[in-house]
Parts: C-alpha cells; sequence; structure tokens
C-alpha cells in the first residue's frame, strides 16, 4: 500500500489510466482482500476501517486506490502490519456506504479486487440515537436598591429554559423530536401563569417506510385560503414518500394556541379542536413541477378570534353591522364564543418552462357560523377563489457580469363576504381585487414593486357599505461594487474606498381608502389616506459603520373620526470597534409628529443612546449603556425627561464545554430618572444593584 506522501502522483496516474483504459477486468484471484470486522460490535462514524492483505510486493501495493462511495480516500490509508487502515477525515453518515479496492495493473488493466457494503451505525441497537441540550439556569439576588415601584419583583429571582433534541433510527423507521423546558420564580410569567415549571412547544415525529405520525406543535398542509398559518398542538398521520405520486395527511388539532402543560395534546375537547385531511399528488410521472393538484378539508369548532358577536360580518367593517336578512346577534354574557364550521378546497399549481412560469389556482367552500353555536344567525356559507400568473422571462442571464433575474406576476382574490375558516382564523375574508408585482434583482441592485387594488361587501349586501383601497409598495436597495485600492503591503487585503462599502435603500407604502356605496353610517367619498417613505444609507469600514435613515409618514382622517398628522423620523447609528477590546455604538433619534387638525398637539421626542462594550480578556467584560430621552407636547399634556443608565461586569468562571456546564458571574446596577413635569407623581430617581449567576450547559450524546 502506498504511503500518504506518494498519494498525490499516484491519483493523478490513476484518473489519466481510467480516462483511457476504461475496461475493468475481474480480479484474477491471485490474491483476496479481507474487510475486517469492527472492533466494537458496530462501525462508529469515526472508527477506522482495517482491510486484511496478503503480503504483497511493494509494486502491487502502489497500484492500489480505495474508494469510499465513489470517492478516492486513498490519501487517507496507512499500513499497520498486514492491514491496511482508512481513517475517516471526517465523521461518516449513519447508513450503508459503498467501499471499493482497486488495482490499476501493470498492463494498464483495472481491476476491482473487492466490493464491500459496509453500515455506520450508532450501537449494535441503533443505526442512529442522539440527544442534545442547550440549557440555562439563571439566578440573581438584589443587593442594594433605592425608590422601586410597589410591584418591583422580589429580591430573589429565578429563571431558566432548555431546548431539548433527539433522534433515533434503524431500519426503516425513524423518530425525532423536539421541545422546550421552561422555569421561572414568577409564576406569573409562565404560560398558563401558575407553578415554576412548564413546557413550551414541542414536536416528536416517528416515520417507518411510508408513513409518518407527528405529536406536538405542527404545521399541516399546503398553505391555502382554507388553511393559513395554522401552527397548532396536536396529532397527525401521513401516507407516501416524497417520491411518490401521492401523498395524505389526517390531522387533529387544536383550534387555539396551546403552550404548557394543560389539556394535554389538547384535542380531547371537541369543541376546540379542529379535524381535516389534506392530500397532494403529482398526476404526470416525471415532472413533478408540472402539475401539483391538492385539496384540504377542514371541520371544527374553537372560541372565536373576531370579537363581540354581530362584528364580524365583512372582515373590515367600519361599524358593526349584521345582514338584515339574519334575526339579532344574542347579547354577548362575556363567557367564550364557540364558532364552528368547515371548509374545503382545490388548488392547481404547476411551474414550468424550467420553473420561470408558475400558474396556480385555487376554490374554495365554506359553512361557517361565527355568532356561536345554535345561536344567533345560521351558519353561512360561501366560496373562495384566486388565481396567480408569475412569469421570469430569462434563465441564467447575465447584463455585463453580474447575473440578472426578472419576475412578473398577477393575482386575483374573490374572497366572499361570509368564507371563514376554522383553520384560518387570521385569514382575510370579504376581499376581491387585484395584485400586480415585480421583482428585480441585478448585481447590487434589488427592486420589489406591487400595486393592489382591493374591494369589500363582496356578496353585495344592501346593509352593508362598500369600500375599495388602492395599496401600493416600493422597495429599492443598491448595493454597489467598491472600487478597491491595492494595498501598500502586498500580504494585506486591498483597501477600500474613502465611503467604504455603502448600501443605499428606499421603501414607499401608499393606503388610500374610499366609500364608493354608503350606508347609513356612512357617506360616499374618501375614508383615509396612509402614506410612508423611508430613506436609508449606511457606510461599512473594516473596524467601523455608520448609517442614517429618514422616515416621513402622513396620515389623513375624511371622516374627521382621528387628527390627521404628519410624521418625521430621523435615525442616525454608527458601531465603532478600536482594537480587539473596545466597541462603542452610538445612536441618535428624533421624532416629529405635526397635528395638522389642531397644531397644539403637536409633538417631539429626542432619543440618545451610547453603549460600550469592553473585553478585559476572553472570559471577562464590561458593558455600559446611558440613554437620554425627551417626550414634549406643544399644549403641556406631556413633558417627560428620562435617563437611564445600565452597567455590568461579567466573567466566565467555567467555560461551557460539551457535557461540562460552564458557569458566569454578573454583577449589574440599573439607574433611572424621571422627571415628568405634567404629572409629577411619575417623577422618579431609582436604582437597583443585583449579583447574578448563570449556569450554562450543551451537551451531546
Amino acid at each position: 500500500m502506498r504511503t500518504a506522501s506518494s498519494a498525490a502522483a499516484v491519483m493523478c496516474v490513476c484518473l489519466l489510466q481510467l480516462a483511457v483504459l476504461p475496461t475493468v477486468r475481474a480480479a484474477a484471484g491471485e490474491w483476496t482482500p479481507e474487510l475486517l470486522p469492527p472492533q466494537k460490535g458496530a462501525r462508529g462514524q469515526a472508527d477506522p476501517i482495517l482491510i486484511g492483505l496478503p503480503d504483497l510486493p511493494v509494486a502491487v501495493l502502489e497500484r492500489l486506490t480505495l474508494e469510499l462511495d465513489n470517492i478516492d480516500v486513498t490519501a487517507f490509508v496507512t499500513r499497520d502490519g498486514p492491514n491496511a487502515v482508512f481513517t475517516p477525515p471526517q465523521p461518516l453518515a449513519f447508513g450503508a456506504h459503498q467501499l471499493r479496492l482497486v488495482e490499476y495493473a501493470a498492463d494498464g488493466s483495472v481491476i476491482e479486487r473487492a466490493a464491500w457494503t459496509i453500515e455506520i451505525r450508532k450501537s449494535t441497537g441503533f443505526r442512529e440515537a442522539a440527544m442534545s441540550a442547550n440549557a440555562t439556569l439563571n439566578a440573581s439576588v438584589r443587593v442594594a436598591q433605592s425608590d422601586l415601584a410597589e410591584n418591583a419583583p422580589g429580591k430573589l429571582q429565578g429563571n431558566g429554559a432548555a431546548q431539548l433534541q433527539g433522534a433515533a433510527a434503524d431500519g426503516n423507521w425513524r423518530l425525532r423530536g423536539n421541545g422546550d423546558l421552561l422555569y421561572n420564580g414568577q409564576p406569573a410569567l409562565m404560560p398558563r401563569q401558575e407553578g415554576h415549571f412548564d413546557i413550551g412547544r414541542f414536536l416528536v415525529t416517528a416515520d417507518s417506510g411510508p408513513v409518518t405520525a407527528a405529536v406536538g406543535h405542527q404545521v399541516v398542509g399546503p398553505e391555502s385560503l382554507v388553511m393559513q398559518g395554522f401552527n397548532r398542538r396536536g396529532v397527525s398521520v401521513g401516507l407516501g414518500r416524497e417520491t411518490d405520486a401521492a401523498t395524505a395527511t389526517a390531522f387533529s388539532l387544536s383550534g387555539q394556541d396551546v403552550i404548557g402543560f394543560q389539556h394535554g395534546l389538547a384535542i380531547a375537547d371537541s369543541a376546540n379542536r379542529v379535524d381535516g385531511v389534506s392530500i397532494v399528488g403529482w398526476p404526470i410521472p416525471g415532472q413533478r413541477d408540472a402539475l401539483a393538484l391538492s385539496t384540504t378539508y377542514v371541520n371544527g369548532e374553537g372560541p372565536t378570534q373576531t370579537g363581540a358577536p354581530g362584528t364580524g360580518i365583512g372582515s373590515n367593517a367600519l361599524t358593526p353591522v349584521v345582514a338584515g336578512s339574519q334575526p339579532p346577534p344574542p347579547v354577548n354574557t362575556g363567557a367564550p364564543l364557540v364558532t364552528a364550521g368547515n371548509a374545503a378546497n382545490l388548488v392547481a399549481d404547476s411551474q414550468l418552462i424550467e420553473r420561470r412560469l408558475r400558474l396556480r389556482g385555487e376554490y374554495a367552500l365554506s359553512r361557517f357560523d361565527a355568532d356561536g353555536v345554535d345561536t344567533g344567525n345560521d351558519a353561512q356559507k360561501d366560496k373562495a377563489y384566486s388565481l396567480l400568473v408569475s412569469f421570469a422571462p430569462w434563465g441564467a442571464k447575465t447584463a455585463g457580469d453580474p447575473p440578472l433575474s426578472v419576475r412578473i406576476g398577477l393575482e386575483y382574490r374573490s374572497i366572499g363576504t361570509f368564507f371563514q375558516s376554522p383553520s384560518s382564523p387570521a385569514g382575510s375574508s370579504d376581499r376581491k381585487g387585484t395584485r400586480g408585482f415585480v421583482v428585480f434583482d441585478w448585481g447590487g441592485l434589488n427592486l420589489s414593486a406591487s400595486l393592489e387594488r382591493l374591494t369589500d361587501n363582496v356578496n353585495d349586501l344592501a346593509s352593508l357599505p362598500r369600500t375599495q383601497w388602492t395599496q401600493s409598495g416600493f422597495g429599492l436597495t443598491y448595493r454597489p461594487a467598491p472600487v478597491l485600492a491595492p494595498a501598500g503591503d502586498p500580504a494585506q487585503p486591498p483597501a477600500l474606498p474613502w465611503y467604504g462599502q455603502p448600501m443605499f435603500a428606499l421603501a414607499f407604502s401608499n393606503f388610500d381608502q374610499d366609500v364608493i356605496k354608503a350606508s347609513t353610517a356612512l357617506n360616499a367619498g374618501p375614508f383615509r389616506t396612509t402614506r410612508s417613505l423611508t430613506g436609508a444609507a449606511s457606510f461599512t469600514y473594516p473596524s467601523w459603520m455608520w448609517s442614517l435613515s429618514h422616515t416621513v409618514g402622513e396620515i389623513n382622517d375624511f371622516t374627521d373620526a382621528t387628527d390627521d398628522t404628519r410624521s418625521n423620523l430621523t435615525a442616525l447609528y454608527a458601531s465603532l470597534r478600536f482594537g480587539e477590546k473596545l466597541t462603542i455604538v452610538p445612536l441618535f433619534q428624533v421624532n416629529r409628529i405635526e397635528d395638522r387638525t389642531n397644531n397644539a398637539k403637536d409633538s417631539k421626542t429626542l432619543t440618545g443612546v451610547i453603549s460600550l462594550n469592553y473585553a478585559f480578556s476572553q472570559r471577562a467584560g464590561a458593558n455600559l449603556s446611558l440613554g437620554a430621552s425627551r417626550q414634549l407636547v406643544d399644549d403641556g399634556s406631556l413633558d417627560t425627561r428620562s435617563i437611564d443608565t445600565v452597567g455590568s461586569v461579567n466573567w466566565i468562571v467555567v467555560p461551557v464545554g460539551g457535557a461540562k456546564p460552564g458557569l458566569t458571574l454578573t454583577l449589574e446596577g440599573a439607574h433611572h430618572n424621571i422627571d415628568d413635569k405634567v404629572n409629577t407623581a411619575n417623577t422618579r430617581d431609582s436604582y437597583e444593584l443585583f449579583i447574578k449567576a448563570g449556569i450554562s450547559w450543551l451537551p451531546r450524546f
């Protein structure tokens, strides 16, 4: 077997031989290598792989090549007596790997001396098994104080959290899980607002062949009009692999987001549960992008997400309204209002011409009782549909050296006045309109723009007004490539120009709303406009950067329900590093709000913050933050000045390392001074001094 030092030259010769002599001759039988069994019963990820060889001439050894998964690894092979030893340069993935020993004979032929299939396993019982945690536990004691609020926390406080992850697999099954454990000395800050220990989000999944099961917080099914952002605790069972022609998932999830130990899996209560099934299919074999069909059906009940009864018809209703043909809503007794309904859809999604053309269509139906089960109005049936076309005119196109990318799109949506899905509590309803958008990317220039025109009262109910609004947005960023000046020292990288690495950004948004059909509560005409324009620039250097931004906003209310305002917000930010120890971060911000209805209510807020971070060593450092603000309203209703100072000294007593916990000690102080000229009861000058200890643990098994 050749040594590692000569491996590179031999590999080049071997590659040339493969190129001109592709014929492989079967092993001649003169000698046969032997793959030796693993020394620990299971072959680990980094365990050396031993191959027994007979007594061979040096000339034959120099002609041998070892391949792992068709990659030449001869450079990592050494000789140990009669054995060749391959030591993986990095841990191998769990599962099966192909190992092949090849001889390039003197006559130019290629002889495959042996081929083996090896399996990398965690142990004899599991192919894969791993568990990790990221745990922290913090304790603090207040050792000095002055003029604290009456509801200030106690002197001794503690909190902690642990993120757990684990996986196990063997054969054709796999089990994975993750979850959060929480601790807090103040029960009111826990998810259930009781007890000191609780759980956060968790998810455990298991799969065996085409069957998958999941327990915990999860998102199921593709995003659609029927199911939008529905991440809930519950259970699901899926059938089908990614390569199959179709997959199906059945699920039972909580109707409300649940965090904490309460309610178990949160699906035992049928009045707060959503059941459903989602099916996705690819009917054209070998062309999954050409057409994907999906359908989702959901049925469920749960506490309302829309507020008091009688206010949910027309999601942008400006006043509480109820369709005149329906009976009056029930009296709100303060008890949770249980809503119920079902919804189903059919979606066709196609990506053609090398994924540059996308066509998507969706049709959905719903039947939903929004004002209480067996009370008030009957359940309402409605429909919704959407059509989307987007196109990228060019594929891999360049303009000069930088690649050029453009995508334009057009979408139409019509969502009925009463359309609502139990698995889309925050989804919009009562909308009809068209949206167009364009995205442009060329080198350091990125542009996105959209324009949308919408109306409500889609069902044209006589008792409801109809409003129309236009939303537009524009975003532009430009990051030009700087012209680099040659450095005086050839060993140093080229120097940036005096202005550093710049980036410029511009963003604009506009919202115009008009009443186009009057009602008893609203007159036809302009209703509200909102506009915002932001410009920003930043300049980055090797050890510092600075940025400046300015935002102009305007709100006009033509109903005189609120005042018309114009705002100007200017912010200056910088980050400066001096050597390897000191970093200074200043921020200054001015916010002016002009009340154009009543000039006496013009307001101004000035804010300044400077933060300093100093590293005494890799294990000790100090932080200091000083902030000051002034808030003032011209009519004298507000006039406050505040100064906040926070400082700390941190010492890593024991660095965290694998299974060894780490310990950090901190001395922290805070001073808060507020001078309220209008309400002197708010004037306060307080401080606190804490000693804190934090334990961190990052075990990996």
